[in-house]
Parts: structure tokens; sequence; C-alpha cells
């Protein structure tokens, strides 16, 4: 059926199905404004400051920094008082609790994470992993089935995962990475994010790439195949730069 609506914007007026919703009515927007959903009708007043809402299974009020208290479907809810400091939100398969900031927690599946002063130290429990900052981001310590990782930044830096490891000493000096896949397997050297090395292992051959940035990069296969290009516009390779940058400064190929 044909829909009517009109209005004066912003002194009066009523919209149909506009702005994913099914009704808006404003007085002297934001003084006043209502929208009417499949859930709920809500009330607004000075846009955001205050609001109330009431539908078969939604609860809302709102009168903002100082409370507000919000209670959908499936059980969910949502309450802050004196917003930021503190405020809980719950739903079927999660919940989270800030006293900000001093103290944090919150639950997500079988993922667990409590926080002490946020954002610098902190415990996360995640099916058999661990995760601790003592502080972040300098102090980084993880253990678990996945990834075991001792991390005291800038010194150094030791971590391990199913498929490779990588660490550094004193960053950006020295850092090493190792990683491997079924049929390949590749490491890089990096010194000073100017000098790099890196080594690449495939079923049909291998390739070895040298980079000294931004003076030149020197690259041979198995196949006996070389390639020297010089200067080079970045320091870390990339198909785009390779592609649309690299042509414009290239003197010696």
């Amino acid at each position: 059926a044909e829909q009517h609506y009109a209005g004066l914007f912003p002194l009066i007026g009523s919209l149909k199905n506009r702005f994913n919703h099914k009704e808006v009515t404003f007085i002297l927007w934001p003084l006043y404004y209502r929208t009417t959903d499949e859930d709920a009708v809500r009330h607004h007043l000075l846009w955001f400051i205050a609001k109330y809402a009431h539908g078969e299974e939604v609860r809302e009020y709102r009168l903002f920094p100082f409370f507000s208290y919000e209670k959908g479907s499936e059980n969910s809810k949502r309450i802050s008082i004196l917003w930021p400091f503190y405020s809980y939100e719950s739903e079927e398969a999660a919940e989270k609790l800030i006293l900000f900031p001093i103290y944090a927690r919150e639950r997500r599946d079988d993922t667990r994470t409590t926080w002490i002063l946020w954002p610098f130290f902190s415990r996360t429990y995640d099916a058999g992993n661990e995760q601790w900052n003592l502080p972040w981001p300098f102090v980084n310590i993880a253990r678990g089935e996945d990834v075991n990782r001792v991390k005291l930044f800038p010194l150094f830096k030791l971590e391990a995962t199913q498929s490779g490891r990588s660490g550094y000493l004193l960053w950006p000096l020295y850092q090493h990475s190792m990683e491997r896949s079924t049929g390949s397997a590749e490491e890089e050297y990096r010194f000073l994010l100017l000098l790099s090395y890196k080594k690449e292992k495939k079923k049909n051959g291998s390739v070895v790439c040298v980079n000294f940035w931004p003076l030149f990069r020197y690259s041979y296969n198995t196949s006996k195949d070389h390639k020297f290009t010089a200067p080079v516009v970045l320091p870390i390779e990339s198909e785009g730069a390779e592609k649309n940058l690299q042509p414009l400064a290239t003197l010696f190929k």
C-alpha cells in the first residue's frame, strides 16, 4: 500500500521506512525524536543524552553519562553508571565488566581475559593457551598448544608456533623468522630494517633474495636465474610497488 509522510526538518515531521526504521517522528530535532522498529518504540531527548524504549522483550533507559540500562531479546543486558567508569554487558555466550581504569574482565565462548590497570596488565586464557602482559606492550609471555612466546621489548623476543618460529634481539637491530607449511618453507634474517636475507624453499626449487635498501636487491633461484635491481623504492617487498613505483626509480636492472 502507498505510504504518505511529510516533514519540515528540523522543526517537525514523520518519515516511513527511512534510516533503517519503520517510522521516525521528530519535533525540533535533536530536542526530541521517536523511532519505531519491530522490537520496540524508542523515545530520544537531546539526541543520545536521554532515551526510553519499550517493547515485548525490550527495555531501555538512559540519562547519559549518569545511568543507562538496556535489556534485549535472548536475555542480553547492558548497564552503565557514570560512564565510562562502570559498565556491564552480558548475552548468551559473553560477559564483560569494566571498572575503569582499575579492573576489567571479559568472557566470550572459551576465552577469558582479566585486566588490571587497563591496558597494561592482563591475563588471557583460551582453550589451553595462556597469555600474560606485564606490562603491555613491553613484557609478554604466552604458553600453550598454539604458541609459546617470551618478549621483553626492545631487548629480545622468542616465539614458536606450530608453523614456525620468530624473534628479535635489540629490535630493530636483528630479526629472524621461519615459517613452514606443506611443501614449502621460508626463512628471513633482517638487520636494522635495511639489510635482509630471505630464502624460500618449494617443491619446484628455491629462491634466495638479498635486499640492501635503498641501494640494491639481488635474487637468484635453483634454475640459475639472476635478478639485480638498483636502487630499491621500499625496504620490504611489495608487489604493488614493484609494478607501479619501482620502474620510475630503477637505474640498473
